[in-house]
């Protein structure tokens, strides 16, 4: 009996590791959308959208400060800001549809959006 609460007691354990573990595996497998769009909202306000395809430098200035975001080869990331925490500058870049990096202190959203996405939630619009 003993023996088989044993290996019951292991099967679980090891479901419980390798579930979460392949998840992760899966999540981060999608590759980079160069047909997607960069589309940056400030206080809700569209300020620009721009194709992930293309390189580009952006100074996103805002009313509270300036966010300096950067694309290149498919992935896009602020590479500088004058808030006072600069959560967005330490976050890693984005390339896939759905992904955010957002500036709370300037209001500033950058996200990525399938190149014929028109839809803007309705926070943006």
């Amino acid at each position: 009996m003993k023996k088989r609460r044993l290996f019951n007691d292991t099967i679980l354990i090891a479901l419980l590791i390798l579930i979460p573990v392949a998840m992760l595996i899966l999540s981060n497998t999608g590759e980079n959308n160069p047909d997607g769009t960069v589309l940056i909202t400030v206080d809700g306000e569209i300020f620009e959208r721009l194709p992930l395809a293309d390189n580009a430098e952006i100074t996103v200035v805002t009313n509270a400060g300036n966010n300096y975001v950067i694309i290149r080869n498919g992935e896009v990331w602020v590479s500088d800001a004058d808030c006072p925490n600069k959560t967005c500058v330490n976050h890693r870049a984005i390339s896939k549809a759905g992904e955010q990096i957002v500036c709370l202190p300037h209001k500033m959203v950058l996200e990525i959006v399938d190149k014929d996405d028109k839809d803007i939630d309705s926070l943006s619009q």
